[in-house]
């Protein structure tokens, strides 16, 4: 199976990120993972979120900017790669004055159609508005609460 860049049109977020599904098991007939590039634009955020079920990987292709994992937050650059676990909340800010891309991986069930019915049926978020429904924590948990274990692998310093 076989993608071409230019061929895969890219929408918005409601956080205003530009998002391109360059691979998905919904559009592209793959089965367990997807790959993706986002465009933050300058001094812009995603909304912090988190996925319940697949971990997913961060590359950052070129720009600079904060990543929040968890109750940390570490600055990235071109050539950071963070490994997001299972339930970890996470976002990432644009702190320079040219958009940064990153590309996402996301592996495991909550790639597939399959595993994105089993999250919704068990009730399970993956946008948060300051609440937590993982099984990792409670309902009533703080998004900090959830413990930040991550591979990161970084050419920047910590802020």
């Amino acid at each position: 199976m076989r993608n071409r860049y230019d061929s895969i049109e890219p929408y918005r977020t409601k956080d205003g990120c530009e998002i391109r599904e360059l691979m998905h098991p919904q559009v592209h007939g793959n089965c367990n993972q997807s790959f993706a590039e986002a465009t933050i634009a300058p001094h812009a955020k995603t909304t912090l979120h988190r996925h319940c079920i697949s971990e997913e990987i961060y590359h950052i292709t070129s720009g600079i900017g904060v990543m929040t994992l968890a109750d940390r937050d570490f600055t990235v650059a071109s050539g950071d790669t963070v490994c997001i676990p299972p339930g970890t909340a996470h976002c990432v800010a644009n702190t320079g004055d040219a958009p940064p891309l990153e590309t996402a991986i996301r592996t495991g069930e909550r790639s597939t159609m399959e595993g994105m019915m089993k999250e919704q049926s068990a009730g399970l978020s993956t946008t948060l508005t300051g609440m937590c429904n993982c099984p990792a924590a409670s309902e009533t948990s703080r998004l900090t609460a959830v413990s930040p274990v991550a591979a990161i692998t970084s050419t920047a310093s910590p802020i």
